[in-house]
C-alpha cells in the first residue's frame, strides 16, 4: 500500500482553501490548500517547460477510510492522508463528479507496517484531484434524449427534387492550425505528403513479444497511455539489461530518461509501439559509481510521450522501481 501525506503550498499567489469536514470532531473544519484547474493547468506547464514532472496520481471524494475489522477483506492499493486521517483514493474519476481542484501530497511507502518517505533529492510534484458530484452530464443526456426524440416524432414533408444541370468546381484549399488550436482537415486534389520525424528513433529498437519484467503490473494513466509497471530489479555482470518497453496498444512514441539521485544517468530515442530496447543498467550504475554495498537502488524511469502522426509531445509519466547490483 502507498500512503500520499497532504502538503502546504507554501508561498503561492493562487492557492486557494478548501473546506473538510474534520472526522474527529464533526464542528470543526479543516482549511486543505489547493490549486483550481486553471491555475493547475498553468502551473504543470511551468514546470514541464523546466523540465520538472507533474504527476496526478488519483482522485479523490474526500471520504474517509474506515478499516475492516476482517483481515481477510480487501484494502485499497493507495490512501490520502489528512492530519492523520486517512481517506479513499480512486484511479478514476466517476461520471456525475468535477474536479474541484488539486492538492499537493508526498508518496510514503508503507511496506509491512513500516513507513519510508521518498529521497529528498526527488524532484517530481504529485498531486491528487478533488472531486465534487455533479447533476451536469445528466442534465446534458437528458436534454440531448429530448432533442433526439423529437426528430423522430418531427418528419419534414418531403418535396420532389428538380433535375437541373450543374457544373461543380473542385478547389484546393490548405488550413494550417497552431498546435493548440483545432486542426481541419486539408480538401486537395493532390496526392498529399506528411513531413519525415523530426526527432530520431533509437537504434536498438527489438519487436516487443509481450514478455514482461520480473513480477510485472501494468496500468492505464489518466491519459489512457498504458505503461509497464516493474518490479524489484537485479543485474550483474551476467544479467546485465533491463528492458524499456511501449506495448502494443498504445498511440504514441515513448522516450525513456533514467533518473537516479535526482541526476539523468540514461536517455533513449524514440521507442515506437510494441517495441522495447535492452538498457544496460549494469554498465550505467557501476559506472556512476554505484554498487553491490548500496542495495536497493531507487530508479526513476520518467517516460516523455509524443504523437505518433505530429511528434507533439504528450503528457509524460512517471515509473518508480529499485534496481540491486550483485
Amino acid at each position: 500500500m502507498i500512503l500520499y501525506l497532504y502538503q502546504l503550498l507554501g508561498e503561492c499567489p493562487e492557492k486557494k482553501v478548501l473546506k473538510v469536514k474534520n472526522p474527529y470532531n464533526r464542528k470543526e473544519k479543516w482549511e486543505v490548500e489547493y490549486l483550481k484547474k486553471r491555475d493547475f493547468k498553468e502551473f504543470r506547464h511551468r514546470e514541464e517547460e523546466a523540465e520538472r514532472v507533474v504527476s496526478v496520481i488519483g482522485f479523490t471524494k474526500l471520504k474517509e477510510y474506515v478499516e475492516d475489522e476482517d483481515d481477510e477483506a480487501p484494502k485499497p492499493n493507495k490512501l490520502f492522508v489528512l492530519h492523520n486521517a486517512k481517506y479513499l483514493l480512486d484511479d478514476d474519476k466517476s461520471f456525475l463528479r468535477h474536479i474541484k481542484g488539486y492538492v499537493k501530497v508526498k508518496p510514503i511507502y508503507d511496506e509491512d507496517g513500516d513507513r519510508q518517505a521518498l529521497s529528498d533529492q526527488d524532484n517530481n510534484s504529485y498531486w491528487i484531484a478533488v472531486t465534487r458530484f455533479t447533476i451536469l452530464p445528466l442534465l446534458l443526456l437528458l436534454l440531448l434524449l429530448l432533442c433526439l426524440l423529437g426528430k423522430c416524432s418531427r418528419k419534414a414533408p418531403e418535396k420532389p427534387t428538380p433535375i437541373t444541370e450543374t457544373t461543380t468546381e473542385v478547389t484546393t484549399e490548405t488550413t494550417t492550425a497552431l498546435p493548440s488550436e483545432t486542426i481541419i482537415t486539408e480538401v486537395t486534389t493532390e496526392n498529399q505528403t506528411t513531413e519525415p520525424n523530426t526527432l530520431p528513433t533509437d537504434p536498438n529498437i527489438v519487436p516487443w513479444d509481450n514478455e514482461l519484467p520480473t513480477s510485472p503490473s501494468s496500468e492505464l494513466t489518466q491519459e489512457e497511455i498504458e505503461l509497464v509497471g516493474y518490479d524489484k530489479q537485479v543485474v550483474s555482470e551476467n544479467y546485465r539489461y533491463i528492458n524499456l518497453i511501449n506495448p502494443k496498444d498504445n498511440t504514441v512514441y515513448f522516450k525513456y530518461t533514467v533518473r537516479v539521485d535526482g541526476k539523468n544517468l540514461f536517455s533513449s530515442d524514440l521507442i515506437p509501439p510494441n517495441s522495447y530496447i535492452p538498457w544496460n543498467a549494469y554498465s550505467t550504475l557501476t559506472s556512476s559509481g554505484y554498487s553491490s554495498d548500496d542495495g536497493e537502488i531507487k530508479v526513476e524511469f520518467l517516460v516523455m510521450t509524443f504523437d505518433i502522426d505530429t511528434q507533439a509531445p504528450c503528457n509524460p509519466a512517471s515509473i518508480l522501481t529499485s534496481v540491486t547490483i550483485e
